[in-house]
């Protein structure tokens, strides 16, 4: 365990937003310290009330006397410095640290930091890091972005030897922390209202690169992107001449994927997974990666990936409507999108019908081109309103302009601004054979469990 005397004599923390996947789990975590915790956002949500039953005290606005007695703020990224609690913390000298910072603080109280990065795939493959590590009795403690079954929400506590964690790349938080191991999954183009255009990311993912103490694990794809000062790396692909290399990638009758790797050309036997998505290989992959700097053996590796059995909100198979099987998923990214259609459309063989909710103007228009190639193998695209987010609404970003490129395209679609008419929508559209692939990094959630 490091000596981190920054929190010894805090006894109360407040979060501003705390309904976020991220800071909630921040915030049981100060529980667990014995911290007294106080919090506000702006909506109720099963995260609020997890926090509440735990005993936080909850604000569902943003007011200033809500910081009372607090001796610590931290606040989400997407609060603005017009903030009343905000404002009256500075105002009174309280100290104030955005979630990124606080978690770089967080994490210096463990010996072994393991961050992962990417622009896809960082939940699920801490899910799945988490899995293994729990298999091998190291007792971790993991934060991630999502909810998994395997540590029972959003935050496992364990000892001091090893955190995992996420490194999100947006407005360069994932440099607030300095790793012991870094994980680079993937680099696209993302993110667009804060970064200038692609060699701006990949110069972020660089310093991220130059952050990690001991070594990094990176997708053989993008190491040529990174300005390299050391050979402290290890890769990993499908193909080419990296470390760790996935070979016969087979598609199970139950759905699961299993495949041959190889570590430098040695055979290390065959792995599964408990998804029949293809891109959750690479994930695997940088999974098996990490286990080994730290000795994990490939049995229990082995064991640990098969038990793990997802992230809530990817790849979801949530229920049936007029026996159309319904699936969610959290894509929201051009990539993630095609990829995610892709393998529905080669694991049923059935007509899709996708719904998506675009998240933010920026993205939708900044990624326009590449949205209208995502979706051709589906019948029908439904569009939801754009979830905003941090975003005021920008011409050529919404969701009516999405739809409206996507029949010039010659593809399918239509705009319905409610989840209530999507609904009606398809009650009356759907049958049973075909899929429903409901998508979207928001609210689209709400329909999703609605249909439940």
């Amino acid at each position: 365990m490091k000596n981190n005397n920054f929190f010894n004599n805090i006894k109360h923390i407040h979060f501003i937003g705390i309904g976020g996947i991220s800071v909630s789990a921040l915030a049981k975590l100060m529980l667990n310290k014995g911290k007294k915790v106080t919090g506000s956002d702006l909506l109720k949500t099963k995260i609020t009330q997890e926090l509440t039953h735990l005993g936080v005290e909850i604000f569902y606005s943003h007011k200033k006397n809500n910081i009372k007695g607090a001796e610590l703020i931290v606040y989400t990224g997407a609060v603005k410095e017009s903030n009343e609690e905000l404002i009256e913390g500075k105002k009174l000298n309280i100290k104030c640290l955005e979630r990124s910072e606080f978690l770089g603080l967080v994490a210096k109280e463990y010996k072994n930091i393991i961050s992962v990065a990417g622009s896809h795939g960082k939940t699920t493959t801490c899910g799945m890091m988490a899995s293994v590590f729990v298999e091998a009795d190291v007792r971790p403690t993991v934060h991630m972005g999502g909810l998994a079954d395997i540590i029972g929400g959003n935050l496992l506590i364990g000892d001091k030897e090893f955190f995992i964690t996420e490194a999100c790349e947006y407005k360069n938080s994932f440099l607030k922390t300095k790793q012991t191991v870094g994980v680079i999954l993937n680099i696209e183009n993302d993110h667009t209202d804060y970064f200038k255009n692609l060699k701006d990311i990949y110069n972020s993912f660089t310093k991220f690169f130059e952050n990690s103490k001991d070594n990094n694990v990176i997708h053989e794809k993008y190491l040529g992107a990174i300005k390299k000062n050391n050979n402290n790396y290890i890769t990993f692909s499908l193909s080419g001449n990296a470390d760790y290399l996935a070979k016969n990638i087979k598609l199970t009758k139950s759905a699961h994927i299993t495949f041959t790797v190889y570590f430098r050309g040695k055979n290390l036997g065959r792995f599964e997974i408990r998804s029949p998505l293809r891109h959750n290989v690479y994930n695997a992959l940088a999974t098996i990666a990490v286990a080994r700097i730290f000795d994990i053996d490939v049995k229990t590796i082995k064991r640990g990936l098969k038990k793990f059995s997802g992230i809530k909100r990817r790849f979801e198979i949530v229920k049936k409507i007029n026996d159309a099987v319904v699936i969610h998923d959290y894509a929201h990214h051009p990539t993630e999108i095609k990829s995610t259609i892709n393998c529905c459309y080669e694991l049923f063989k059935k007509p899709i019908i996708c719904v998506f909710q675009p998240h933010t103007f920026s993205r939708t228009k900044s990624l326009m081109v590449e949205f209208l190639k995502s979706f051709e193998k589906c019948s029908k695209v439904i569009i939801a309103k754009t979830y905003a987010a941090r975003e005021k609404p920008l011409k050529g970003g919404t969701g009516k302009d999405l739809c409206k490129n996507l029949k010039i395209a010659g593809v399918s679609a239509i705009y319905l601004n409610s989840f209530k008419k999507i609904k009606k929508y398809l009650y009356k559209n759907a049958s049973k054979n075909q899929i429903i692939l409901i998508l979207g990094a928001g609210d689209i959630e709400e329909l999703a469990y609605d249909i439940i």
